[in-house]
């Protein structure tokens, strides 16, 4: 026997300057809009509300935005730190907002390192100019996919990966050199 689908008790959009509504919040949306299935709207001005009042839903937005990027890491710590690391990175690096973005997908900066490894591996000289422009191309979705795109990047990026694992793993190895010996009974 199916199970029936719990209805839908309320719909939130965004409401942008012109009044009309989005699925998806955006740089200009100046509001919410609670949409309840007894036809009754519950609209909000972020402009109504404090200057603390928006501070503070702003760090919970990102509290939350980055806690779930990691919500499927299963007790990996590991595995959670890079999904968190890559969201803060691109928060700090360009738009999140995309429509269909989707995912975490890599950090930034492990595309950034790929990069500058292929170009040394060129023999090409890399400043401060260049990383720049890289940072710019990698700051979207469209962007990290296209340098992922290149197989020579996605090689370098894979060392790269690998390298940080191997970092993780000595330390790991180091922490456990210097711990107590264990037993099933102190763990």
């Amino acid at each position: 026997m199916a199970v029936p689908e719990k209805a839908r008790i309320a719909k939130k959009v965004f409401l942008l300057p012109d009044g009309s509504e989005s699925n998806d919040v955006t740089p200009d949306c100046t509001g919410l809009r609670i949409k309840f299935s007894n036809k009754k709207n519950l609209d909000f001005s972020f402009a109504s509300a404090p200057d603390g009042n928006r501070h503070c839903a702003m760090a919970r937005g990102y509290a939350e935005d980055i806690g779930n990027t990691y919500a499927g890491a299963k007790g990996d710590a590991d595995a959670a730190y890079d999904d968190a690391l890559s969201r803060v990175e691109q928060h700090q690096s360009g738009p999140w907002y995309t429509v269909g973005a989707g995912g975490v997908g890599p950090a930034p900066s492990l595309i950034l390192a790929a990069i500058e490894a292929m170009v040394v591996a060129n023999g090409e000289t890399v400043d401060d100019e260049r990383r720049a422009k890289w940072k710019l191309m990698v700051a979207d979705k469209p962007g990290r996919e296209k340098a992922l795109g290149n197989p020579k990047v996605k090689m370098h990026f894979e060392r790269q990966r690998t390298l940080r694992q191997m970092a993780r793993e000595e330390a790991a190895e180091k922490a456990a050199a210097s711990a107590p010996d264990a037993t099933s009974d102190t763990f």
